[in-house]
């Protein structure tokens, strides 16, 4: 499935009972991935890339969106961040973590009390 967002932007959905994946592609080029994993009704995105050439043009704000309007018609009931997780190849991420969690703050994401860089958000079901 192919969806039209921001700036000439469309984003390949790829979407399983347990795995959702969203690829925004700007021309023939990929310039980012989303990706969320199912625990029942709960769900967790596992990743969350953009180049940074396409960063602050509202496209991060049309993913998150996206990926909570999918996960809703899943049936999914919350949705969580782990930023505690991020890493590529085995190395933490800490450049853009900041500005990832106030991006997530932003958007309606909440701090857990006991792990600071676990944010979650309870997904209303009501359309």
């Amino acid at each position: 499935m192919v969806e039209r967002l921001a700036c000439d932007i469309e984003a390949q959905i790829e979407r399983t009972s347990r795995y959702l994946r969203i690829f925004p592609k700007k021309g023939e080029d990929y310039i980012g991935m989303v990706t969320a994993e199912a625990t029942g009704e709960y769900w967790t995105i596992t990743d969350f890339v953009l180049s940074p050439e396409v960063r602050r043009i509202g496209l991060g704000s049309d993913l998150l969106q996206l990926m909570e309007q999918n996960i809703k018609d899943e049936g999914g009931k919350s949705l969580k961040i782990d930023l505690t997780d991020f890493s590529v190849d085995g190395i933490k991420l800490s450049s853009g973590l900041t500005e990832l969690k106030k991006f997530l703050l932003r958007r309606g994401f909440t701090n857990s009390e006991e792990k600071p860089l676990l944010l979650s958000k309870g997904l209303n079901l009501e359309v």
